[in-house]
């Protein structure tokens, strides 16, 4: 199984004053419109290496500072990058989904105040997709990795400008309205579709 970004996307998207990004690559519908292959300024997810990324790939402090002095300008060409693929209202709030973003890196290119948000989508650890970061279904590194994972996107969040909610796949599935409504309500967002 994947992250369940794409339930939580897809949920959000459908939010009156919400503007899902889309029409990434219709050749390659596995990419579920994720932002990540509609830009160059970020690697995408199977580029992103925890070597590569200084340590986590949930956060991936080593881009923060490769990117120092030049946020601004990469901040200027991911939105223009992005921009084609949104479709709504200029106003509208733009959602882009990209499993495992890199935190650190995404505050580092909105630094304000609540400018940008995450909605970190936390799955059980043994139905994610845990073949990237381990080499067998082993339970301690699956659940290992998986901790880690979670524990520094967290942390990334609660250091930085970012809003950040959390919200488990598991209740989106059971209780999709429910949890779309508190998450909604984080973000500011009307709940009506």
């Amino acid at each position: 199984g994947g992250t369940g970004t794409g339930l939580a996307a897809k949920l959000l998207g459908q939010l009156r004053g919400v503007d899902a990004l889309a029409g990434v690559d219709p050749r390659h519908p596995e990419h579920q419109s994720e932002g990540q292959y509609a830009q160059t300024v970020f690697p995408t997810i199977k580029k992103r290496t925890a070597r590569r990324c200084g340590g986590s790939i949930a956060t991936c402090d080593a881009l923060v500072d490769e990117w120092r002095g030049r946020t601004g300008e990469l901040r200027a060409r991911l939105c223009a990058e992005w921009a084609p693929h949104w479709r709504g209202a200029p106003n509208a709030a733009k959602l882009e989904k990209t499993p495992d973003l890199a935190v650190r890196a995404l505050a580092a290119l909105f630094p304000a105040q609540r400018e940008a948000a995450v909605v970190l989508v936390a799955r059980h650890p043994l139905f994610w997709h845990h073949a990237r970061h381990c080499a067998a279904p082993d339970p301690t590194c699956v659940v290992g990795t998986w901790a880690r994972l979670v524990r520094s996107a967290i942390r990334a969040l609660l250091e930085g400008p970012l809003v950040a909610v959390v919200a488990r796949y598991e209740d989106l599935v059971s209780r999709g309205a429910e949890v779309l409504a508190s998450v909604a309500a984080d973000l500011g967002l009307a709940t009506s579709r």
